[in-house]
């Protein structure tokens, strides 16, 4: 029994002696790297163990733990065993990733500012960049030079990069600041002040151009919201409901889908052209949709609109002495809606393609060439996959948004008939098309589905933003439209 505990013993020493050679090592590393004498582990052993005596052989017992050191410690990580003492938290500070120190504040806020400005400078220049780069492929004329096609979208595009660059360096210069000055701070001072440097970093949207304050606020209320109801659901202040981005998806859909056919105008700009280049109608088409659901004749320049874009798409005049509907205005003739949707998704996906490619293509370049080159049959075999599945998502998408419209439309023709609200009628008509988009989240793969309800959300509040600005000139509604609730969101 005394032999087996005094082995027990020896072996414990061996292995803590060689854990502070480790110790050692990672100490010198990272002197080298210029850390502050605060981050260097300490020795947290006596050095008795320096002047043992020789053993039987000849070698010190210094020597044995450091030729045991590779099979106590493999790959320089530290195993420790139930009966080894725990290292100081300044030891295991410095063998986790290295942290980086500042000398004091203001270094903090100059090194902060510097490297912020420059992320946000050159990643302005550089998404301005592939913008024009992605219009010079997709020019129709081949005959231009694409270099002069380049310089011009380069030109026509207001990047603002000294902007961009100031408010990304003031936002990570205040909130690392603030985290640093308080990085000693315990109780509800230590538990609130990262919420608190980020409210005071908010400032940094001044920087920004006013049109850009709005859409930072949204997407930071957004993200905010999703960040609540996770730790809600977490805490079981709410319950877990299956499917829950599809739900949400389908509410943020019904409203961006009944303003887009109903109040366009209410739609941020970019966002409506987006939607009208994805949708393939001509916008002749889209302006007489909102009379077939009032059940009103077409006015005389709209239904001449109609017509030249019918010919120009080889479809037949539109027929007189007849209700007008969805069907004779988009429909080929003697087509139903079940073949128009299948025509209309094979021809959609000719442009969610064009939508998609970069989306995948450029992150994998960017990000991910390391295990492209590793792997690159099963990392080309994924993002095929991946493009594939977003393409014929919103292909889907907006098929059914156009099957659903055919749909409502005889319960809306009813209550215009009987005198009912045709406002009511529009308002359900539009909803229901566009919670029937929802639908084709599923050939989405299941992580990006939250990533798309919340996009869509984030459109569909600007929406409600936007019918507010334009319904209301009070205080409130002429600081947010000057820009001024971007800080106040942020």
């Amino acid at each position: 029994m005394d032999y087996n505990i005094l082995s027990k013993v020896e072996s414990v020493q061996a292995e803590a002696e060689a854990l502070e050679d480790y110790f050692e090592a990672r100490a010198a590393r990272a002197a080298d790297k210029l850390l502050p004498d605060d981050n260097l582990p300490r020795d947290y052993l006596s050095d008795s163990h320096e002047d043992s005596e020789d053993d039987e052989d000849g070698m010190s017992f210094k020597n044995q733990r450091r030729y045991s050191s590779k099979r106590i410690i493999p790959d320089e990580k530290p195993q420790l065993t139930p009966e080894a003492p725990t290292p100081p938290p300044c030891a295991m500070a410095a063998a986790g990733p290295r942290v980086k120190a500042y000398k004091n504040l203001p270094e903090c806020w100059t090194r902060n500012f510097l490297k912020g400005f420059a992320l946000g400078f050159s990643g302005r220049v550089a998404i301005g960049g592939m913008a024009a780069a992605w219009a010079m492929l997709r020019r129709r004329n081949r005959s231009v030079n694409p270099v002069h096609v380049f310089l011009h979208h380069l030109s026509q595009m207001d990047m603002q990069p000294v902007q961009f660059g100031l408010f990304l360096g003031a936002l990570l210069s205040t909130h690392n600041s603030i985290m640093y000055a308080t990085r000693a701070a315990s109780g509800a001072v230590g538990h609130y002040r990262s919420a608190a440097a980020a409210a005071v970093a908010a400032w940094a949207s001044l920087f920004l151009p006013r049109g850009a304050r709005r859409v930072l606020a949204l997407v930071v209320f957004v993200r905010a919201l999703e960040v609540a109801a996770r730790l809600c659901a977490a805490r079981r202040w709410l319950p877990r409901v299956p499917h829950a981005d599809v739900l949400l998806f389908a509410a943020a859909s019904a409203r961006v889908m009944w303003t887009w056919i109903f109040h366009p105008q209410n739609m941020d700009a970019s966002y409506l052209s987006f939607v009208n280049r994805i949708g393939g109608k001509p916008q002749s088409f889209l302006h007489a949709v909102p009379h077939v659901f009032s059940n009103a004749p077409l006015p005389a320049k709209l239904a001449h609109d109609v017509e030249r874009d019918r010919m120009m798409l080889n479809l037949p005049s539109l027929p007189t002495g007849s209700q007008l509907s969805i069907a004779n205005i988009m429909y080929r003739p003697n087509e139903t809606a079940g073949s128009h949707f299948l025509r209309y998704v094979r021809e959609c996906l000719r442009r969610t393609v064009q939508v998609y490619l970069p989306v995948h293509i450029l992150p994998l370049l960017l990000f991910n060439s390391k295990r492209l080159r590793k792997e690159p049959v099963t990392t080309l075999l994924r993002t095929t996959e991946a493009v594939a599945r977003s393409s014929i998502f919103l292909a889907t998408y907006c098929g059914l948004g156009w099957l659903g419209l055919h749909a409502t439309l005889p319960l809306a023709r009813l209550a215009a008939t009987r005198n009912e609200v045709p406002m009511l009628a529009q308002l359900a008509a539009g909803h229901v098309a566009g919670a029937m988009c929802a639908l084709g989240l599923f050939f989405e793969k299941p992580s990006r589905r939250i990533e798309l309800a919340l996009y869509v959300s984030m459109q569909a509040i600007r929406t409600f933003f936007n019918t507010y600005l334009k319904g209301n000139k009070g205080f409130m509604a002429r600081q947010l439209r000057r820009g001024g609730g971007g800080p106040f969101f942020a």
